[in-house]
């Protein structure tokens, strides 16, 4: 009798072991079987098909025909007006909070554009921010 030999009715000490399992690399895993990822969706166009070029230039189109005005243009149009703009104003217009708006006044405007920019203290303590030099502007 061979020592793999699982037969019941036998009671020699050794083979009356338990029967062998399979190494655990050769058992399968339910757990595998049961948790498959599921199929994504193929997602098609208008067409039925992949999107080819004409809808990527009908999109280029649209975004050029309908751009918004960014933040920096949208900061540049309050400090150019004769009166300038306040901290509180211009974070209302861009919706930064007001140390990025002192920090794109002074890094960007002056630094890296070389704007001028003139800061007075006006009537009941509130600082005004303003372009001086109208030249860099264009």
């Amino acid at each position: 009798m061979s020592l793999n030999d699982t037969d019941p009715t036998t009671t020699s000490g050794e083979d009356a072991k338990a029967p062998t399992s399979k190494p655990a690399a050769e058992t399968p895993c339910p757990a595998d079987e049961t948790q498959k990822k599921p199929r994504r969706r193929k997602q098609q166009g208008k067409s039925g098909g992949k999107p080819g070029k004409a809808g990527a230039k009908a999109t280029a189109v649209a975004s050029k025909a309908r751009q918004k005005t960014t933040k920096a243009e949208a900061m540049l149009k309050l400090l150019r007006s004769s009166k300038g703009a306040t901290i509180a104003a211009m974070t209302e217009a861009t919706g930064w909070q007001a140390h990025s708006v002192r920090g794109f006044l002074w890094g960007t405007l002056r630094k890296k554009l070389g704007f001028t920019v003139a800061s007075d203290i006006g009537k009941g303590g509130t600082r005004r921010y303003r372009i001086v030099d109208q030249t860099k502007a264009g």
